[in-house]
C-alpha cells in the first residue's frame, strides 16, 4: 500500500502546464543505444499521455526539458533518480541500463503501466507533468521470470516476435532475467530448446547432424496432459477463420507438426530453434537480461542418442562419456546463441519421494561432469542449478559444498507455490542465490488465480533469506498481469515520497 500512497500523492501535487510542442528530451553525449532508447521511450510514453510529441535535441531555450544523465558516482549500475527542478525534469541513472529504467519509471509516473502482456494506457489525456523527487534502487540483484514449458497455457506457444515482445516488457518492469526448462525425455518431452549429444555429431555454427525427435505444444499433439488432438477448422463460435491452417503450432514447427519424423526433419527443428534463441537471447542480452537454459541432473540421454553411443562402443552410463554429450552440448549453445547460465534442476521426485543417499550421489557426479565439461571449452557460460527442491533431503544445501562460488543456486517453492521460500537459503553463503515462487500454480491453469499478496510475502522471506534473486515461475501471461506486477515491484526498493520543487 505505501507504494501506491507514494504513487498517489505524485499525482496530487501541483504541475506545471505543458506549453504546447515546447518540450524537449535531452539525451547524453555520445549516448548508448540504451540511452536512445530512453530518450525515444520518454517521446513515446510522453506523447501517448499528453497528445503533445516532443522532440529530441538540445532544448537549450525550451520551457520544459527531460534531461538524461548518467552519474555512476553517486548511483549503482541499476539504480536510478528522478528530480524536478523548476520546469526541468532529469532522469539519472547509475549506467545507461539505469537510464533506461528511470526512463520506464517516468512513464509509471504519466499513468502508464506495465505488465507481461504489454501496456496498459489511461483513456484521460494528461495535461500536466508530474512534479518528483525520488529515486530506485533494485532489492534483488536478478529478477526476473522462468516461463515453464510442457503445458499448452505456456510457453510453448511463443514465437521469436512473442519472447522479443515480453523481453520489452521485462526491461519495462525493471527485470533482467528469463530462464527456460527443457525435458529431455518422457511424456512431456523431449523438448526442443536443449540438443543433447557428443560434439562428434555438430556441424557448422552449431547445427546437428544427428538428433531425436523433439516438440512443443500443437493443435496436432495427441495426449499430453489430456489434451486431444483437434483441426482448428473445427473450433466453434468463429474460431476458426482466426487460423489460415487446420493445424496450429509455434512457428519453428510449421511443417514438423505434430512432431518431426525423419532424421532431416529432428535436426531442422533443433536448428530452427537454435536460430531463434539467437535473435532472442542476443536482443535480451542488449536490454541487460540474462539468459539461462538447462535440463534435468542426472543427465537424461535420449534413447535414440544412447543408441547411437553404443554404436559407437561408448557406454551412455560412463561419467567419461556423459562428460563428453555435456561438451557437445555446451559447444553447441556457445556456437549457437548467447547464454549466461545453464541450470541443472535436481529431480523432481525428491519433492514427492525423497532420495536415496545414491541417488544423491548421482547427481553430484553429474555436476561434476558438466563442471568440468564448461572447464574444457573455457566456459562459455556459467553453471547454475535448479529444482523443485534446493537441495538433497537429508540437507536442502548440500550443493553449496560441490559448486564453484560464481554458480547460482535456485529452487522453486514447493506444494505449487503453496509453500514458503526454502529455510535452507539461509545456509548458503558467498554465492548468488534466486528464489522462485510460482505466480501460479499448474493445476489451475484454466482459472483465475490472484496470488498478488503471495508474491509480497514471498519477496519479503526471500530478502529475509539472503535471496540475491527472485524470479516468477508461470505459463500464462495476460492472465498473470497482477502477480507479475506485484512481483517486479516488490523487487525494487520503495520510492522517496515526491514533493514540490522550489520555485
Amino acid at each position: 500500500m505505501k507504494h501506491t500512497f507514494f504513487f498517489i500523492m505524485a499525482m496530487l501535487v501541483p504541475l506545471p502546464l505543458l506549453n504546447a510542442g515546447d518540450l524537449r528530451v535531452i539525451c547524453p553525449e555520445n549516448a548508448t543505444p540504451l540511452e536512445r532508447l530512453a530518450a525515444a521511450e520518454v517521446v513515446r510514453y510522453s506523447y501517448l499521455r499528453t497528445g503533445q510529441l516532443p522532440k529530441i535535441g538540445d532544448g537549450f531555450f525550451s520551457s520544459h526539458r527531460i534531461i538524461l544523465r548518467r552519474d555512476a558516482t553517486q548511483l549503482g549500475p541499476q539504480e536510478f533518480s528522478i528530480k524536478t527542478v523548476g520546469k526541468e525534469i532529469t532522469i539519472t541513472g547509475g549506467s545507461d541500463l539505469g537510464v533506461l529504467y528511470g526512463a520506464y519509471r517516468y512513464a509509471e509516473l504519466l499513468g502508464v503501466r506495465f505488465y507481461l502482456h504489454g501496456d496498459v494506457i489511461p483513456d484521460e489525456p494528461l495535461k500536466e507533468l508530474p512534479v518528483v523527487n525520488e529515486a530506485g534502487k533494485p532489492i534483488f540483484d536478478t529478477r526476473g521470470i522462468q516461463p515453464f514449458h510442457d503445458f499448452d497455457e505456456g510457453p510453448d506457444w511463443w514465437d521469436q516476435d512473442d519472447y522479443l515482445a515480453y523481453l520489452s516488457q521485462l526491461a519495462k518492469l525493471r527485470m533482467n532475467f528469463i530462464g527456460l526448462h527443457c525435458y529431455p525425455e518422457g511424456g512431456v518431452g523431449p523438448e526442443a530448446a536443449v540438443w543433447i549429444g557428443p560434439g562428434s555429431e555438430l556441424g557448422d555454427g552449431g547445427n546437428v547432424k544427428f538428433s531425436y525427435s523433439s516438440f512443443w505444444a500443437n493443435t496436432a499433439k495427441h495426449g499430453t496432459w489430456g489434451n486431444a488432438a483437434m483441426k482448428t477448422g473445427d473450433f466453434a463460435g468463429g474460431a476458426a477463420q482466426l487460423f489460415a491452417d487446420d493445424v496450429y503450432g509455434p512457428a519453428v514447427m510449421d511443417g514438423l507438426m505434430p512432431r518431426p519424423e525423419t532424421p532431416q526433419q529432428c535436426n531442422e527443428l533443433f536448428n530452427r530453434v537454435g536460430a531463434m534463441f539467437r535473435v532472442v537471447f542476443t536482443q535480451a542480452r542488449a536490454l541487460g537480461i540474462k539468459t539461462c537454459i538447462g535440463t534435468e541432473t542426472p543427465l537424461t540421454i535420449p534413447k535414440a542418442v544412447q543408441q547411437r553411443l553404443r554404436e559407437q562402443g561408448k557406454d551412455p552410463k560412463d561419467p567419461v562419456v556423459v562428460r563428453q554429450v555435456y561438451e557437445g552440448m555446451f559447444r553447441r549453445i556457445a556456437a549457437t546463441h548467447p547464454l549466461d547460465y545453464y541450470w541443472l534442476w535436481t529431480p523432481e521426485e525428491w519433492t514427492w519421494k525423497g532420495n536415496k543417499p545414491e541417488q544423491f550421489q548421482s547427481t553430484a557426479t553429474d555436476i561434476q561432469a558438466a563442471l568440468a565439461a564448461l572447464d574444457s571449452l573455457g566456459k562459455p557460460f556459467t553453471l547454475a542449478t535448479c529444482g523443485w527442491v534446493l537441495g538433497p533431503q537429508h540437507d536442502r544445501s548440500a550443493l553449496d559444498k560441490l559448486l564453484p562460488k560464481d554458480s547460482p543456486m535456485s529452487c522453486i517453492n514447493q506444494q505449487v507455490g503453496h509453500a514458503g521460500i526454502d529455510s535452507a537459503f539461509a545456509q548458503l553463503s558467498g554465492r548468488p542465490k534466486w528464489a522462485i515462487p510460482w505466480m501460479e500454480n499448474d493445476p489451475n491453469l484454466a482459472g483465475p488465480q490472484s496470488w498478488v499478496g503471495r508474491m509480497r510475502y514471498d519477496a519479503a522471506d526471500a530478502r529475509r533469506l539472503g535471496c540475491t534473486g527472485l524470479l516468477g515461475i508461470h505459463w500464462r501471461t495476460k492472465a498473470m498481469a497482477p502477480n507479475v506486477a506485484a512481483l517486479a515491484a516488490a523487487a525494487f526498493r520503495p520510492w522517496r515520497r515526491p514533493r514540490r520543487s522550489p520555485a
